[in-house]
């Protein structure tokens, strides 16, 4: 009866977010043996504390959310594993072209992939909404990065 319990209480969206709340503490633990300067008062550790909250929050999240295991598990059809392909695929040409076209482009290039790829409505729809999503959200995450944050990012002439 317990075993039986224990099944229904822990499925695969549960382990995923123990590990990723494991994951969170393991950052936030590391990020605190930063070593403190006197000089920066904000100090090296905030952004990894910042993502570790983040990555525990949503993991937290995905844990409650996620519901109990009844009956069988969906089957992976062979459309699962084409997504899945296609992801690691427009990660990995993402990458490469990277420091080649800087990054506002090649992120503009990565996200229209995406939403071209995901969006299942007619190309005319898609790409209404796909090319303000692309170069709107490039642009707030440049800003963010490059000038509230003082990170250089590579640019299309270096």
């Amino acid at each position: 009866m317990i075993v039986e319990k224990g099944k229904k209480l822990l499925n695969k969206d549960r382990i995923a977010a123990l590990i990723w709340f494991a994951v969170a503490a393991y950052v936030w633990y590391e990020a605190s043996c930063y070593p403190v300067s006197l000089l920066d008062k904000v100090g090296p550790a905030k952004y990894p504390h910042l993502l570790s909250a983040l990555i525990a929050t949503g993991a937290v999240a995905l844990f409650l959310t996620s519901k109990n295991q009844e009956g069988e598990e969906k089957k992976q059809t062979a459309k699962d594993y084409k997504s899945l392909l296609f992801v690691i695929l427009t990660i990995a040409v993402y990458l490469a072209i990277f420091n080649l076209t800087g990054f506002v482009i090649s992120t503009i290039v990565f996200l229209m992939a995406m939403c071209l790829y995901f969006d299942t409505r007619e190309l005319r729809e898609r790409l209404k909404g796909a090319v303000p999503y692309s170069v709107g959200f490039t642009i707030v995450i440049y800003l963010f990065f490059a000038k509230a944050l003082g990170v250089q990012l590579p640019t299309l002439f270096l």
